[in-house]
């Protein structure tokens, strides 16, 4: 199915690896120019003619205007920006550090209000301007230990609606949540255990969905793509969970 998202420009924070990279690779396989914004360089490994690596501190919000100028000049043009960017800590309320906290809310907020602010004037322009945030399942059911975590994921769903009423009817804004995902984050808390704690926790969290596995990065950068693009035009607003199912049974076991 033509997506028909050729020549559209793409940006995408955080994408040296996981989610980010794939969805980076999913645009590239429909025609599109990507550009990965990160201050992690493994994402000029990336870099061809059709992916773009910009070293960004998306924190820093001169940092993204210069980024985002940047862009406008190489590239002439924003259709798409995808913020994906996300760091987290596992704590409650009352562990959580001053630093874990400011970690989170700059990265996983502040950040998309930057990209967003200054993306907006460029994305005006496009024929079917999108802008997509990554959210999280925890922002609907909540996991023990991740307090800031998921109050920061919880956050981005108001902040997404209010692109989406704001910008309307010319900008299309949504949010996407992944459940458990096989990234190389998870990974390494899976490879930190071993033996049969590490059986547990593996069994553990794919039974959290209905489809008793994890989700695979390419799944999620699948329905990203899509989700981005005109074929979708209809969509805005709301939040689409890719989750296996996590939550619809009523007997609290899933």
């Amino acid at each position: 199915m033509d997506l028909f998202l050729t020549d559209k420009v793409i940006i995408i924070t955080g994408a040296s690896k996981g989610i980010g990279l794939a969805t980076a690779k999913a645009f590239e396989a429909e025609g599109c120019k990507v550009v990965i914004f990160d201050v992690d360089r493994a994402g000029e490994r990336q870099v061809n003619g059709n992916i773009l690596f910009k070293y960004c501190d998306i924190t820093n919000e001169n940092d993204v205007k210069n980024a985002i100028d940047w862009v406008i000049n190489t590239c002439g043009k924003i259709d798409v920006l995808v913020n994906n960017a996300a760091v987290f800590h596992f704590a409650p309320a009352e562990t959580t550090t001053d630093e874990m906290l400011n970690a989170m809310l700059s990265v996983n907020i502040k950040s998309y209000f930057f990209m967003a602010k200054y993306a907006l004037p460029h994305l005006k322009n496009a024929t079917h301007p999108v802008i997509v945030n990554l959210s999280s399942g925890v922002a609907f059911q909540y996991q023990a230990g991740m307090a800031a975590y998921s109050t920061t994921k919880t956050a981005i769903l108001g902040f997404t609606r209010s692109l989406a009423v704001d910008y309307a009817p010319w900008l299309r804004a949504v949010s996407v949540c992944p459940g458990a995902t096989l990234t190389p984050s998870l990974q390494r808390d899976i490879d930190a255990r071993s033996g049969a704690e590490k059986d547990k926790f593996v069994k553990a969290t794919e039974s959290i969905s209905l489809l008793n596995r994890l989700g695979k990065s390419e799944e999620v950068a699948d329905f990203i793509t899509f989700i981005a693009s005109p074929r979708a035009g209809f969509c805005t607003g709301h939040a689409f969970r890719i989750d296996g199912g996590v939550g619809i049974r009523i007997d609290g076991d899933k």
